[in-house]
């Protein structure tokens, strides 16, 4: 088998097969002038085709921070000559070398922890690993550093607080005292001294090692898990500038790319700012990760555009998004029974898969990066459900009967407020105490509601307020209807806090319908109730 890795735009690659590993480019000068698309194809197919047989494994590393069109057509190329093609960032690339000696010294101990330290001599990096619950190493936290002061001052931080079992120092040859300093001073458990002299062949050298297996020779259970690179925008607003993140560094893949809260508009995209490989030199500035400007609509809801599970960017709307290999995601949720106006009885309740749409949605959280959860309320006919969103990907939370999507009904046959499935249960006995069908009555005035004679509750209008009347243990009562929707939000609310040990007090609201300005202002007005801000409303 033969495995291999390219830095993009390079003219050289390094592959590995039964004989060892070796580097191969093409013995002639290539084309030289600005690279385009069209002519980093031809330059990456010159390159390709001196591999003698199809390879199984190929990492690109994207070690110039290139354009998303650019990664795309050295992928389509790269395509030809393996039969799995990987886009990863240089920190995966670098640390992946770093992991080479500590692969082949030990088995991973529980809650293995890695430091790898990379020392030149204008910057220094810290880089922790550890391992998530699936025993995948991921990269849990990560430094930069200019100044030498302030990394021997971080270096006694990181090592006394995260202890690891394992440190690598990766060090340039010109400063190579400075690692043997700290490994005298602090005697680092099962530590490894790596140097180099040129950045991008550790970078390709890590590359081709990602793309090994236990086969070819590298203990799989060092694999890091892929991620991205992290993009971001820069709005202007009298003589100001502000920077949004659209996707944050180091999400897990395959993720979405959102836009932001803010005016409408085109918008450039960057990458988030870090060191990338320019000829022989590091440089750290502000890189385009896309020629086209995108249109955003001031919502940070927004699908701008996703990274697979390769690792190839994409922006929504262009033909190779379009022609990119989808990835679908069954959302099951329960439907009323349309025959009936009553509710369905659960087994008379298909289960229904959503259709693929053009966003790409996001696999379940497998890696535990500390990075603050989105929380989308979600409403959909009679139900309601609460997506977590963290690092690009996405989970469901459960009700106390193991639901994704719990049934929107009110109850005041006890007395205290049910919601759900017990509330669900209280029609069947108690129909003029419960609630239900509320899109069919909130944010619309009474004679443009069709009243349904199977509903036990009455709608009464009072000073221009639409208001539920149901039946409780007290008597009848009267209830506004954002005290109706604020129970369901306090809730989901509750639910959501529990579930992630956590505080909110923002949301995003999905929904199946376009709501009116007057029923956004009924779900305004019961989120207040519940020290809630919608930032959000979007249709499912």
């Amino acid at each position: 088998m033969v495995v291999g890795s390219y830095l993009i735009t390079s003219t050289h690659m390094r592959i590995k097969d039964e004989r060892g590993s070796k580097f191969i480019g093409p013995n002639v000068p290539l084309p030289t002038g600005p690279l385009t698309p069209a002519s980093l194809k031809e330059r990456v197919e010159r390159v390709f085709q001196l591999v003698p047989t199809k390879l199984k494994t190929f990492i690109i590393v994207n070690s110039c921070l290139t354009t998303f069109e650019m990664i795309q057509a050295c992928v389509e190329v790269a395509d030809k000559y393996s039969d799995n093609v990987m886009v990863i960032p240089s920190l995966l690339a670098l640390a992946t070398f770093a992991l080479e000696d500590v692969a082949k010294f030990r088995n991973p101990p529980p809650k293995e922890v890695i430091m790898i330290v990379t020392i030149t001599s204008t910057f220094f990096d810290f880089v922790i690993l550890r391992r998530d619950l699936n025993s995948i190493m991921y990269v849990a936290e990560f430094e930069h550093f200019e100044k030498l002061k302030q990394f021997k001052a971080k270096f006694i931080h990181f090592y006394n607080h995260f202890y690891p079992h394992s440190t690598t120092f990766l060090v340039h040859d010109n400063v190579y005292n400075v690692a043997q300093e700290l490994k005298r001073e602090f005697n680092p458990e099962n530590c490894f001294i790596k140097t180099f002299t040129r950045y991008d062949f550790i970078l390709l050298f890590g590359g081709m090692l990602r793309a090994m297996d236990d086969r070819d020779g590298f203990d799989t259970r060092y694999h890091i898990a892929n991620f991205s690179s992290g993009y971001e925008t820069v709005t202007q607003y009298r003589q100001t500038f502000k920077s949004h993140i659209l996707l944050k560094e180091r999400s897990p893949l395959p993720c979405n790319i959102y836009g932001f809260n803010g005016a409408p508009g085109m918008i450039n995209i960057f990458y988030s700012p870090e060191c990338y490989r320019m000829g022989n030199k590091l440089v750290s500035t502000r890189r385009d990760a896309t020629t086209k400007r995108v249109h955003v609509l001031g919502s940070a809801e927004q699908v701008i555009g996703c990274v697979d599970e390769r690792g190839i960017p994409y922006i929504k709307g262009t033909s190779a998004f379009k022609n990119r290999k989808r990835l679908k995601k069954k959302i099951e949720f329960k439907n009323q029974n349309p025959e009936k106006n009553e509710p369905a009885k659960e087994d008379q309740i298909p289960s229904v898969s959503a259709v693929d749409t053009e966003t790409i949605l996001s696999l379940p959280i497998s890696s535990p990066v500390n990075d603050p959860p989105q929380i989308k309320f979600l409403f959909r006919d009679n139900f309601c459900a609460i997506e977590v969103l963290q690092n690009g990907s996405s989970k469901f939370l459960t009700d106390s009967f193991g639901n994704k999507w719990t049934p929107l009904y009110l109850s005041m046959a006890e007395s205290t407020v049910e919601i759900g499935e017990k509330a669900k249960n209280d029609y069947e006995k108690f129909p003029k105490n419960v609630i239900y069908d509320i899109f069919e009555v909130i944010g619309k005035p009474l004679n443009e509601i069709k009243i349904n004679p199977k509903w036990g509750f009455e709608l009464i209008d009072r000073d221009e307020i639409l208001h539920f009347k149901i039946e409780t243990r007290f008597g009848p009562r009267l209830f506004p209807q954002e005290m109706i929707i604020a129970a369901f939000l306090k809730s989901m609310k509750i639910q959501t806090e529990s579930n992630l040990n956590v505080q909110i007090n923002e949301i995003h609201l999905s929904i199946h319908l376009e709501l009116t300005e007057s029923q956004k202002n009924v779900f305004n007005k019961a989120a207040a109730k519940n020290n809630i801000e919608i930032l959000s409303f979007n249709v499912l």
